[in-house]
Parts: C-alpha cells; sequence; structure tokens
C-alpha cells in the first residue's frame, strides 16, 4: 500500500545521489590509469637497464624505456647512471602520469611516477637485485 505523495521519491533519490556514484566512477577511472602507468614505468625501467648493460650509448636505453613501455616520451625521463669503465651502475626512470579524466584531473593534476631503484647491472648482479641503501642515497626523489 502507497502513501500517497510518495510517488517519485526513487526518482528524487537517484537523481541526489547520481552525481557523487558519476564522481567516485571517474576517480576510480583515473586511479586505474595511474596504477596502469606505474607498471608501464617499472618495465620502461626494465628495458632501459637491459639496454644500458649492452650498449654503452645513453640514448639507447632512453630509446628502449620509451620504445618498450608505450608511454608519452615527452613525459618519460630516464637517467643512465653508469660507474667506472661502465662496468656496472643503474638507471632512474620518471614519468609525469597525466591526469586527463574530467573533473578528477582538474583537481588532482599530473602524478610524477617512479619505479622502486631496484634496476641496477653488473657483471655479477642480475638486472632484479634491489640496489643497497648506500648506492640508493644519491637517488633524487
Amino acid at each position: 500500500m502507497r502513501r500517497r505523495g510518495d510517488e517519485g521519491q526513487a526518482t528524487v533519490e537517484l537523481a541526489l545521489s547520481l552525481p557523487l556514484i558519476v564522481t567516485l566512477a571517474m576517480l576510480l577511472l583515473q586511479v586505474t590509469l595511474v596504477v596502469r602507468d606505474q607498471v608501464l614505468v617499472t618495465n620502461a625501467a626494465r628495458a632501459a637497464v637491459r639496454e644500458a648493460a649492452v650498449s654503452s650509448d645513453p640514448a639507447a636505453a632512453r630509446r628502449a624505456a620509451a620504445d618498450g613501455s608505450h608511454l608519452d616520451p615527452d613525459r618519460l625521463d630516464v637517467e643512465v647512471r653508469a660507474g667506472a669503465a661502465r662496468q656496472s651502475g643503474h638507471v632512474v626512470v620518471r614519468y609525469a602520469s597525466p591526469t586527463a579524466v574530467p573533473l578528477i584531473g582538474g583537481l588532482v593534476g599530473d602524478v610524477h611516477l617512479s619505479p622502486p631503484p631496484r634496476c641496477v647491472w653488473s657483471p655479477d648482479v642480475p638486472c632484479d637485485v634491489p640496489m643497497t641503501a648506500k648506492e640508493s642515497e644519491g637517488r633524487p626523489s
């Protein structure tokens, strides 16, 4: 049995809650895009380290990071830090992930991503071995 005056109550509740639901969905989409970019930045760092380990040209590592990651090369920064005689070193990759989702992007701005400082190369250390605390001290944040 319906009370008089209850017609349209569900419509009004939906109209009041819909903007919040849409905003939360857009926020979830933006977070998903940033997490995807973080995974791509980590893959770019691995590709750059592989190339830096076999090539003496730092630009080759930058190209490998850009080509293998599908990230915007204008937002990607790759820094190769080689040790003595290029026998060891590490690669620092930074990326400014765009926040382009309407409403959310304007509020948050670009998110700056960088993988953990784990990619090093050395004759006796594989790429995925973490850097020691001493090696990562000079790393910019």
